[in-house]
C-alpha cells in the first residue's frame, strides 16, 4: 500500500516489489522501516566483491586461523547435547565431539529445533517457528564466458519477462560478477529468477548428483528460458557462452540446510539473539532481520551480547 500511494507506474511499482524480494522480503509481512533500513545499506554500503563472496570467506577463515581458531568444513551438527540449561557438546555426523564454553548457531531456526533434546527456545518463539513459512527460492544459471566476448557490466539488472514466458516471475536478474583488476570483458555471468518450491516437489528425496535425467532436462530447460529472456537484450550473449552451470531449490536445501530451499530462511522469524540456554546464542539471517542485512547486524549484536560492548559505536569511531 506504501509503493502503491508513491509510485503510480504499475511496472515501476512490480520492480520495486520484486528488488523488495532480493533484500529478503515479502514486503506484506514487514513494516516499512526495515525495508528502508536494507534499501539504505545498499545505497550507501559496499557494492559487489571482488572474485566473489569465496574472497571474502577466505579472509575470514585466514583471521581466525591466525587467532589459533579452527575452521571445519564438512562437519555437519547432527546433535546437540544439553544438560542444566547449558550445551555440554555437539556431535556431527562422524561421531565426533565438540565441547566449548560459548555456542553460537546460525542455522535456520527450525532444523535447529529437531537436533536439541530440549527446548531452546520460550514456548512462545519454539511455535511460532514452527508455524513460520519459508521464504522464496531461487534458480541461478552461472554461465563462465568465452575470453573478450561479453562486456562487463558493474551493475545489476533487472529485466522484465511479461512477453517471454508466463512460467517465469515478471523480472529475472543478471549481473557480471567482477574479478580480481577487473577490465572490459566478463568473465562470468549470472541470471537469476525467484522460484517456488512446489517446482521441484517431485525430486524431494533425491540427493545431490542423483536427481535423475528428468531433472536436468527440467533444469536445462530453465537455464535456457532465462539466458532467452537475457538475450532478447544483449544478442551478444548467445555466442558469447563457453558453459552454463544451475542451481536449483533442492541445491540451495541440500547445502544450506534451509527447508523448501528457501534463500533467506523463514519469514518474520525475529528470533531473540538469548535462548533459555545459558551458553547459547543465536545469529544471522533468521534472527532479527532476513538477508544480507540480517546476517550483517545480527552477528555484530550477538557479539555485542556475547562480550557487553557497544561494538556499532566503536565501528562508527574507528
Amino acid at each position: 500500500q506504501l509503493i502503491d500511494k508513491y509510485i503510480t507506474n504499475k511496472q515501476l511499482s512490480e520492480l520495486f516489489e520484486y528488488v523488495g524480494m532480493h533484500l529478503g522480503y515479502n514486503l506484506s509481512q514487514i513494516p516499512s522501516i526495515g525495508l528502508g533500513m536494507i534499501l539504505l545499506l545498499y545505497i550507501e554500503g559496499g557494492w559487489q566483491i571482488e572474485n566473489g563472496s569465496f574472497t571474502f570467506a577466505k579472509v575470514l577463515e585466514n583471521y581466525i586461523n591466525e587467532h589459533n581458531g579452527v575452521v571445519l568444513n564438512n562437519s555437519e551438527v547432527t546433535y546437540v547435547n544439553m544438560k542444566n540449561e547449558r550445551i555440554s557438546y555437539v556431535q556431527t555426523l562422524d561421531g565426533r565431539k565438540y565441547y566449548a564454553d560459548t555456542y553460537v548457531c546460525s542455522m535456520s531456526p527450525l532444523p535447529f529445533t529437531k537436533l536439541t533434546n530440549s527446548n531452546v527456545f520460550r514456548l512462545a518463539t519454539y511455535e511460532r517457528i514452527q508455524m513460520m513459512q519459508n521464504d522464496i527460492s531461487c534458480f541461478i544459471c552461472y554461465i563462465k564466458l568465452k575470453d573478450h566476448a561479453f562486456p562487463f557490466y558493474n551493475n545489476w539488472f533487472f529485466i522484465p519477462t511479461f512477453a517471454k514466458d508466463p512460467e517465469l516471475p515478471k523480472f529475472i536478474t543478471m549481473i557480471t560478477p567482477p574479478m580480481l583488476n577487473q577490465g572490459e570483458w566478463a568473465d562470468t555471468m549470472e541470471i537469476l529468477t525467484f522460484i517456488r518450491y512446489s517446482k521441484f516437489k517431485q525430486w524431494n528425496d533425491t540427493l545431490v548428483e542423483n536427481r535423475g535425467v528428468d531433472y536436468r532436462e527440467f533444469k536445462n530447460k530453465l537455464a535456457q528460458q532465462l539466458i532467452e529472456a537475457v538475450s532478447d537484450y544483449y544478442p551478444k550473449l548467445t555466442d558469447s557462452i563457453e558453459n552454463v552451470y544451475t542451481a536449483s531449490p533442492l541445491t540451495i536445501r541440500d547445502y544450506y540446510n534451509n527447508p523448501s530451499g528457501a534463500v533467506y530462511g523463514q519469514q518474520g522469524a525475529f528470533i531473540p539473539i538469548r535462548t533459555k540456554i545459558n551458553n547459547l546464542f543465536m545469529t544471522g539471517q533468521a534472527v532479527q532481520y532476513q538477508g544480507l542485512f540480517g546476517v550483517l547486524t545480527t552477528s555484530i549484536a550477538t557479539v555485542e551480547v556475547i562480550l557487553g560492548r557497544n561494538l556499532i559505536d566503536e565501528i562508527a569511531k574507528a
